[in-house]
């Protein structure tokens, strides 16, 4: 299943090079920055551009926890589109800080911290590890730490707040937020604002990939 038949080996097909501008012309020795931004130009009109970050998005604390040695943050942040309000969890391990930090993005915020679908903890086991973590959950999902299995959620894919004209890509909205959440963390006095990942699986697998390759500032990025 991992070797490709014989005809097929070796033939890449026929894609254009990323070493081509739009024009035709070759992209030579220091004009990768010029044509990187026009790669990323080209998605975000083909997916819908972003509307300006937030620079200061509001942070509420709903509940604090603790959980070993870690402090655990239940709260809700301003990142989606439209200034939409999100759910989430932060975690802070013991110790002195600044730590650095990563977020993790799946279907809700609980799943990161080990309160929701079973071996998708990521962010509980890298808060075990000296990170601090943010977990999200795709906008309009809520919290439901009694049941896990009847956490709130919207069925529809993420097209912004509800009743206002759709215009970005699902997809590259759940980016924009995950750009959203770094700012989050990046204005926090326990986090390295140069030291922050993301991380995801399946559905956080493609929102972490899509945030990282639109958004430069997430220092290191793994999916599955």
């Amino acid at each position: 299943f991992f070797k490709p038949p014989p005809e097929y080996r070796d033939q890449m097909g026929e894609f254009r090079s990323p070493l081509v501008f739009a024009d035709g012309s070759q992209v030579q020795s220091g004009d990768w920055p010029r044509r990187r931004n026009e790669i990323l130009s080209t998605w975000q009109e083909t997916m819908g551009p972003w509307p300006a970050g937030i620079e200061k998005p509001r942070f509420e604390s709903v509940k604090i926890t603790r959980r070993e040695n870690i402090t655990q943050r239940q709260i809700r942040i301003e990142i989606g589109l439209g200034g939409q309000m999100m759910d989430a969890f932060m975690l802070v391990p013991d110790g002195d800080g600044p730590f650095p930090a990563v977020l993790d993005v799946y279907y809700d915020a609980q799943t990161g911290i080990g309160l929701g679908t079973p071996g998708r903890d990521f962010a509980w086991q890298l808060a075990k590890r000296g990170f601090v973590t943010l977990s999200i959950g795709k906008p309009g999902t809520g919290v439901n730490l009694d049941d896990p299995r009847q956490i709130p959620a919207r069925p529809l894919p993420y097209f912004g707040p509800e009743g206002k004209p759709v215009e970005v890509q699902p997809l590259s909205a759940l980016a924009y937020a995950a750009a959203n959440a770094h700012t989050v963390l990046a204005n926090r006095p326990e986090v390295y604002p140069d030291r922050i990942g993301i991380v995801g699986h399946s559905f956080g697998g493609k929102w972490a990939l899509f945030a990282s390759c639109l958004y430069d500032k997430f220092d290191c990025a793994v999916w599955s």
